[in-house]
């Protein structure tokens, strides 16, 4: 089973629990807006969207960073984490992630890119937006580049990575346990992060990757229970955590902000 992790908000969106009420998603083992792609897993028309299991993310949208000016967090855009779950066992390569959702009241919902303070796109990124229908007479119908236009219009045009995170199909079930269970909190304004691990596994090494996958720190530690990792030397951005363990290799995410 594939566990997948999308981030979404409603602006002016005052409730608890995330706004939207279905969620649909398709893999590709090639890029999903080429003539002849074929879908490997999932479909359009299945609602995958797990209530029970998707949160508040505890982020608000922050627009472009650096064209006018530096802006500062949108707070009547809170950003909930939705899951989807998909039944399928892939191999080692690359795929592509389909997916659109519906809001609970029947307006919208949006997804917002990968947005770090000081810089507006990350290498390679290269999501695509389906535009399958639309109010607006300007908006052109099917795939197209998802790009940041930018502020002002006359700022150059960049490109944009959609943020996801894929989790479960590797893993046996007493590593599904660990991974559920092991929570990353941070503290003293995002300089420490706390790693839960109530189940009492052996945490044998951790790295940390950024965004572009390269390896930035490694920790060698024989952690029982609770550990802590100073990132006050991290700039802004998104990390992935590797947690090794005799049971097996867990995958977290963290945001510094």
């Amino acid at each position: 089973m594939l566990f997948i992790d999308f981030f979404c908000y409603q602006p002016i969106y005052s409730g608890t629990v995330p706004p939207i009420n279905e969620l649909r998603i398709r893999l590709y083992n090639s890029d999903a807006s080429s003539s002849g792609a074929v879908p490997i897993a999932g479909n359009l028309t299945a609602n995958v969207y797990q209530a029970s299991t998707s949160e508040n993310a505890f982020m608000y949208r922050i627009f472009n960073a650096v064209v006018p000016t530096p802006q500062q967090p949108n707070f009547s855009r809170k950003i909930f984490r939705v899951r989807g779950n998909l039944s399928a066992t892939l191999a080692a390569g690359n795929y592509w992630v389909e997916f659109q959702a519906h809001a609970t009241d029947n307006t919208e919902v949006f997804f917002p890119p990968v947005t770090m303070v000081g810089g507006r796109s990350l290498v390679k990124a290269n999501s695509k937006v389906n535009v399958i229908s639309s109010l607006f007479p300007s908006d052109v119908l099917g795939w197209r580049s998802n790009i940041d236009n930018g502020i002002p219009n006359s700022a150059p045009d960049v490109a944009l990575a959609m943020p996801f995170l894929v989790n479960g199909s590797t893993l046996s079930t007493t590593e599904n346990q660990f991974s559920m269970s092991v929570l990353l909190y941070s503290k003293y304004e995002s300089e420490i992060i706390t790693i839960h691990n109530p189940s009492g596994l052996i945490m044998q090494q951790i790295e940390i990757y950024d965004s572009n996958t390269r390896l930035i720190k490694k920790l060698e530690c024989q952690a029982t229970s609770d550990f802590e990792v100073n990132v006050n030397e991290f700039g802004s951005g998104l990390y992935i955590m590797k947690l090794i363990t005799k049971e097996g290799v867990i995958l977290k995410s963290f945001l510094k902000s």
